[in-house]
């Protein structure tokens, strides 16, 4: 699933909401060749997220937006801490 996000150019929004996604790993959203560059807002409500990597949004320059809510995440502070 996250190799088809990099391959969506000039993207701004990521609708990935209620897709039974039940972690992030570690840059799976890294852009290849800055083609995730522009993406602005995520929305991961409503899957079973119960963990994300350290890395996980770490080259997504644009990124203002990450929708977490109703999930079963344990911790966020490696990812709040740079």
């Amino acid at each position: 699933m996250f190799n088809l996000a990099n391959n969506l150019e000039d993207t701004l929004f990521l609708e990935l909401s209620e897709s039974n996604i039940t972690q992030i790993p570690d840059f799976a959203f890294t852009p290849n060749n800055s083609r995730l560059n522009k993406l602005t807002e995520i929305n991961l409500e409503k899957n079973n997220i119960t963990s994300i990597g350290s890395n996980a949004f770490s080259n997504l320059t644009a990124l203002i937006t990450i929708n977490l809510s109703h999930n079963n995440i344990e911790k966020l502070l490696h990812l709040l801490t740079n």
